[in-house]
């Protein structure tokens, strides 16, 4: 188990408020198709089909014995549809991104810094040329972002670093230039006392896909610099 969390670099948001505000700041009216990107034992998703039975859910899951207890744990709801996929490089869903995305919303704690194989590592160099490929959860952002249709909703947590850091200038200004950012909210790590995510600060970012360049620059959001536990 240990080695399989460095490979997949998973850990489950276990918190109720955290995973209250996040759907919360969705807005879901009920009817919507959504991605969750990496799964994990669908901590996102029982809250959302709990509420709205009308929607619709693509739970993809890379961890074989995570996606076959998802499967299970699914098995009689026809609103959620598992598969076991490779959210960056699935064929599919790059083709729908290039179509102009397919989902009303996507929810996530991605995983941080993730183990790739070589060959994995120069396929996710090739497909997000400019992008810094060894921290997958700026990946999983940009795809997700490209899976939503116009207007579609994203709410990711992950760790602060794309905030500042240089490595992380090309996420940045994407996300600037093909969304408009709803709110983000900073607090420490330290918010999960029993979870070594290796970062001290994490991130609640919510934004929405843009129609064009000049809408997303022409945006005010609201910058939540601490929450409390």
């Amino acid at each position: 188990m240990i080695q399989e969390q460095r490979i997949y670099q998973a850990y489950y948001t276990k918190s109720e408020p955290i995973l209250n505000y996040m759907i919360d700041l969705l807005a879901l009216k009920g009817n919507e198709y959504i991605l969750e990107p990496c799964a994990g034992d669908g901590v996102f998703i029982d809250p959302i089909i709990s509420t709205n039975s009308k929607v619709k859910i693509d739970a993809f899951e890379l961890n074989t014995e995570t996606f076959r207890n998802l499967l299970v744990k699914y098995a009689s709801n026809a609103s959620v549809n598992v598969k076991q996929i490779d959210t960056l490089l699935d064929i599919d869903l790059t083709f729908q991104c290039s179509m102009g995305g397919k989902y009303d919303a996507v929810i996530a704690n991605p995983p941080y810094g993730a183990w790739r194989t070589t060959e994995e590592r120069k396929q996710l160099k090739k497909r997000y040329n400019g992008f810094y490929a060894k921290e997958s959860y700026s990946l999983f952002l940009y795809r997700c972002i490209e899976a939503l249709k116009i207007g579609g909703k994203l709410v990711f947590i992950i760790p602060d670093t794309y905030l500042n850091l240089h490595r992380y200038t090309d996420i940045r200004k994407y996300i600037l230039t093909h969304t408009k950012i709803k709110e983000i909210a900073l607090f420490p790590s330290s918010y999960f006392p029993d979870v070594n995510f290796g970062y001290a600060n994490l991130s609640i970012i919510a934004l929405e896909k843009s129609q064009s360049v000049k809408k997303a620059m022409n945006n005010s959001f609201q910058m939540i610099k601490r929450l409390k536990n």
